[in-house]
C-alpha cells in the first residue's frame, strides 16, 4: 500500500491567552504514512476513530506539548497493525496521549487501555465513561460527604463533570442548583432535573444562591470572581470541592483574582478540598466507577450532550469555544473511515453529516445527547448476519478502506472467528483502571463455596487487599463499622467472664 494522507493537528506555540487556531495550533495535510511499512519497534499502529476536546488540553499546552509535534489528547482507535504480543489486530484502545491525526502509531511502553464492546459508541470513553466522568463520579464520592436534603451549587453544570454531579446528586436526593452561559444550556439543565437552572450572564449568583437557602456543596470549576462569591453564600460546615479554574487558565498570574472571602471559611467553618483526579484515584482509588457507572448509562440514567464533528480541523475551533463558553455540549470529533458507514448505535444516537470530508471547512456539526432507548428497540439498520473474518482479511480491508455496509463499532468486536487473542501482560505500573473491586470478587466467590471456605478465603482477601491499599477508600466507614461491630461482640462475650473474676478477687482482697 502506497503513502496515503494523515491530516495531523500540529502544536506551534503556547499563547498567554486563548490559542489562535492557524497560529498556535495548524491542521496539516500535507503529512502522509505507509499504513503497510511505517516502522512499530514492537509497537502498534491505530486507525483514529475518535479524539475528545477538553478545556484541560490548554493546561497541557506551556508543560507537555513541543513546538511542531502533534497536539495530543484522549483518543479511541482500532488497531490496524501490531508488533506487540499484548495488543491484537481490531482491538480498540484508549489513551489520554492520542495524537490528533487519522493515524497513529505508539511505542511498546505508551499508555494505552483496551476497550471491550459493550454497546456503547466509542466516544463515551471520552466523555461520561472518560476523565470527565471518572473526575466527577471520584470527587463527589470523596469529597462531597453529601447528606439527603443538603444543597449543592454546581458551576457550568451542563458540562460533561458538572451534569454528572447535578444527576448523581439529585439521585441522592439533594436539592441541587446549577448555572450555565446560555440559555440552551439551561434548558439542558432543566432536562437533567435541576431544581435550579440559571442563566448566570443574565442573573445574579449571589442573589439566586441566597434566596434558596444558601448552599451546603458547592462543586467548583470555575475559580475565580465566582468562587469568592459563593464562599459567601455557603451554610456553616460546608464543603467545597475546587475541581477547575477555567475562568484563569488564559490569564497571566498578575491577573488572578484575589479572593477576599476567605475569612469565610474561619467563621462558617468551612472545609476546601483541592482535587486533581489523577491524585485522587492513586491514593483513593475509583469508588467502583466502571462498573456502576457504566450501568448507569446503559440504563439510561445518565445523559450527557456533546457537539459532534467528523472533520479533524473543528478541533481547534472546539477547543477556543469550551474555553471561552460558547460550545453547545462536549467536543469529540468522530472520523469516518473511507468506505465505512460510522452509524453508531446505543444508548448514545449520533446522527452525522456526510457532508465535507476531513480538512474542509464546511462540515456540519450535530448535537446530541444520551437517550433512555433501550439497544432492543434499536431504529437503525444493523445486519442481522455477522460477519466472519480472520485477522488477516480484517486488517487488510481496514487498511484499504475496504468495509461496507457494516456499522464499524459492531464489526471489530464481531469479526474475529480464527484466531483468538491472548491475554494482554499486566502492565509494570498500575494504571488508574485497573483498580480490583476485590470486595465484590469475594462476595461472589462466597456464593458458590461452602461457608466455611468462602468466608476463609474472603478474609484472606480483605486482609491482603489492606496490605496492599492501606490508604484507599476500601477502609473507610464500612470497615471501620465491621471492627467495632467485632470489637463489641467480643466485649459482650468476654465482659461477664471479666466481671466475675474481679468479683471473685475482690471477694477474697476484702477476706
Amino acid at each position: 500500500m502506497s503513502p496515503v494522507s494523515n491530516p495531523t493537528i500540529v502544536f506551534i506555540s503556547n499563547t498567554q491567552g486563548v490559542p489562535v487556531p492557524g497560529e498556535h495550533l495548524v491542521h496539516r495535510n500535507d503529512i502522509t504514512i505507509d499504513p503497510d511499512n511505517v516502522p512499530l519497534n514492537g509497537g502498534i499502529l491505530t486507525k483514529t476513530i475518535s479524539l475528545g476536546v477538553d478545556p484541560y488540553l490548554r493546561n497541557r499546552m506551556p508543560y507537555e506539548y513541543k513546538p511542531n509535534t502533534p497536539f495530543l489528547g484522549h483518543g479511541v482507535g482500532v488497531i490496524i497493525r501490531s508488533e506487540n504480543a499484548k495488543y491484537q489486530v481490531g482491538q480498540h484502545i484508549h489513551t489520554p496521549d492520542y495524537p490528533f491525526a487519522h493515524y497513529a502509531v505508539f511505542s511498546p511502553d505508551a499508555n494505552l487501555r483496551v476497550l471491550k464492546e459493550q454497546g456503547l459508541p466509542w466516544s463515551t470513553y471520552l466523555g461520561v465513561l472518560g476523565l470527565a466522568g471518572q473526575t466527577a463520579w471520584v470527587g463527589y464520592k470523596a469529597f462531597a460527604h453529601a447528606k439527603k436534603g443538603d444543597t449543592i451549587y454546581i458551576s457550568t453544570g451542563a458540562g460533561v463533570v458538572g451534569s454528572v454531579i447535578c444527576q448523581v446528586a439529585k439521585a441522592e436526593g439533594l436539592r441541587v442548583i446549577s448555572s450555565a452561559g446560555s440559555d440552551s444550556k439551561v434548558e439542558f439543565l432543566k432536562e437533567l432535573g435541576v431544581d435550579v437552572a440559571f442563566n448566570y450572564k443574565k442573573q445574579d449568583i449571589a442573589t439566586v444562591l441566597k434566596e434558596n437557602g444558601g448552599v451546603d456543596i458547592y462543586w467548583d470549576n470555575v475559580g475565580g470572581k465566582t468562587l469568592e462569591t459563593v464562599m459567601g453564600c455557603m451554610n456553616k460546615w460546608g464543603r467545597i470541592v475546587i475541581c477547575g479554574f477555567i475562568s484563569e487558565y488564559n490569564l497571566p498570574p498578575s491577573e488572578y483574582h484575589g479572593n477576599q472571602s476567605m475569612l469565610q471559611v474561619l467563621v462558617k467553618n468551612l472545609t476546601i478540598s483541592g482535587y486533581v483526579v489523577f491524585d485522587a484515584l492513586d491514593k483513593l482509588g475509583d469508588f467502583n466507577f466502571w462498573s456502576e457507572v457504566t450501568t448507569l448509562v446503559k440504563e439510561g440514567k445518565l445523559k450527557v450532550k456533546e457537539q459532534v464533528s467528523n472533520n479533524l480541523e473543528d478541533s481547534m475551533q472546539m477547543l477556543v469555544d469550551c474555553l471561552v463558553g460558547t460550545n453547545d455540549g462536549k467536543g469529540v470529533i468522530v472520523l469516518e473511515l473511507k468506505g465505512v458507514e460510522v452509524t453508531w448505535d446505543g444508548y448514545l444516537r449520533y446522527t452525522q453529516s456526510q457532508e465535507g470530508t476531513s480538512g474542509s471547512s464546511n462540515a456540519t456539526s450535530t448535537v446530541t445527547e444520551t437517550t433512555s432507548q433501550p439497544p432492543e428497540t434499536r431504529t437503525d439498520s444493523v445486519p442481522e448476519e455477522k460477519p466472519t473474518l480472520s485477522f488477516q482479511q480484517l486488517s487488510e480491508m481496514i487498511a484499504t478502506g475496504n468495509l461496507t455496509d457494516v456499522p464499524f463499532n459492531r464489526l471489530i468486536p464481531e469479526a474475529i472467528s480464527d484466531q483468538k487473542p491472548s491475554a494482554p501482560a499486566m502492565p509494570s505500573r498500575r494504571k488508574p483502571w485497573e483498580t480490583v473491586d476485590t470486595s465484590r470478587v469475594a462476595d461472589e466467590m462466597a456464593a458458590r463455596m461452602p461457608d466455611e471456605i468462602a468466608n476463609s478465603l474472603a478474609a484472606e482477601i480483605a486482609h491482603k487487599d489492606a496490605d496492599r491499599r492501606s490508604e484507599t477508600a476500601d477502609r473507610t466507614a464500612d470497615e471501620m463499622a465491621d471492627r467495632v461491630a467485632e470489637l463489641a461482640r467480643r466485649m459482650a462475650d468476654e465482659l461477664p467472664g471479666r466481671m466475675a473474676d474481679e468479683a471473685e478477687m475482690a471477694g477474697k482482697t476484702a477476706r
